[in-house]
């Protein structure tokens, strides 16, 4: 039998906790599922706000592009997934329900301190996970960013949409759907 210390994040940082016992058995079936969690590697959203999804767990801004659960672990079934969530985050409340957990930030033995997903070590490391795709992506986002109206030298994100001119439309349109070169 484990006894195992799950601490997830609901919004920004705000942190909930659970122990949950599992015999030996069941927690080798999800080891495989701890492992991707903790190797989770970040990805460019899919929508205009674009950025990247660090998000290691389930999403509750599927509307802003990140991936659900099942999408972002595709290599394990639905009915496995959500036999986890039952046995292992069902007991995470917070006050956004709804929502549910984007980040699962700690799975850990309480008996043996050994631990199998450790994502406060992973997300200061995050960076490093970027895979090539995203980091175009952020290279490309960065010049197109990098713009400066030549007239008075604003940057394109200080320049109000009314006052812009035909090619700073198109740099804005760019950045809208930049995201979609990267998928």
């Amino acid at each position: 039998m484990k006894k195992l210390l799950i601490v997830a994040d609901y919004n920004d940082a705000d942190y909930v906790k659970d122990v949950v016992r599992v015999e030996d058995d069941i927690f080798e079936k999800f080891l495989p599922l701890m492992k991707a969690i903790n190797n989770f590697e970040p990805y460019v959203r899919h929508s205009s706000f674009g950025g990247i999804c660090e998000h290691n767990w389930i999403s509750p801004r599927e509307d802003l592009g990140e991936k659900n659960i099942y999408e972002t672990y595709p290599q394990f079934s639905k009915e496995y997934i959500d036999e986890f969530i039952d046995i292992f985050t069902s007991g995470l409340y917070s006050p956004y329900d709804d929502c549910g957990c984007h980040t699962i930030i700690e799975i850990s033995d309480i008996i043996t301190d050994e631990k199998y997903v450790d994502w406060k070590q992973n997300w200061e490391a995050c960076e490093k996970r970027y895979n090539s795709k995203v980091k175009e992506y952020l290279k490309k986002k960065e010049e197109l960013y990098s713009y400066k109206r030549p007239s008075d030298g604003k940057p394109l994100n200080c320049i109000p949409f009314a006052e812009m001119n035909d090619y700073e439309n198109s740099l804005i349109e760019k950045l809208d759907n930049l995201w979609k070169d990267y998928q």
